[in-house]
């Protein structure tokens, strides 16, 4: 199982994957690892929820093969991932795909309901923050994916957060 196509997908040079997710963050992985893999299966629950220009490109790509309307039942394999095993929505038929690993893509919703009449959110819910993390609130910081950075990694989640806590202890140590 991977959750980052930018770092794992050289790992499946010549490899056959699944992408598990019908949303841009699955078709942007879906897109990355056709570079690499041999052949790339997007497993999409029911049909895409996608950017016009991200379905478009994706399903031009020659290796990659998009299973709409198809639940996944169950990853296959002991010590690494042999298989996926899938259900269709439609009339419930089950196939089993031959991959060598998978990607989960089944998108991002930032958990923010509880600061959303204290600070500023944009449309997706994410909390605004400027380049040192400050909010609109004095004293309040915030880090992460819940923030409306562009690239949501655990890198740089870590990076943003010793940056938040920086801030806090400055602001601590300036006794406001």
């Amino acid at each position: 199982m991977a959750y980052c196509t930018t770092c794992d997908a050289p790992f499946y040079k010549d490899k056959a994957v699944a992408v598990v997710g019908g949303g841009n963050s699955a078709l942007e992985a879906a897109s990355a690892l056709h570079c690499w893999a041999t052949h790339v299966y997007l497993v999409v629950r029911s049909t895409y929820s996608a950017d016009d220009i991200l379905v478009d490109r994706v399903t031009c790509m020659e290796h990659v093969e998009s299973l709409l309307n198809y639940d996944t039942v169950e990853v296959l394999g002991e010590q690494q991932v042999t298989g996926l095993r899938e259900r269709s929505r439609l009339d419930q038929s089950e196939r089993t795909l031959t991959v060598d690993g998978v990607f989960v893509e089944i998108g991002l919703l930032s958990n923010t309901a509880f600061v959303m009449d204290v600070l500023e959110l944009n449309a997706y819910g994410e909390i605004v923050i400027d380049c040192q993390t400050c909010t609109g609130v004095p004293g309040v910081f915030a880090a992460g994916d819940v923030t409306h950075v562009r690239d949501k990694q655990v890198l740089v989640a870590a990076g943003e957060g010793v940056k938040a806590a920086l801030r806090a202890h400055e602001y601590l140590l300036a006794g406001r």
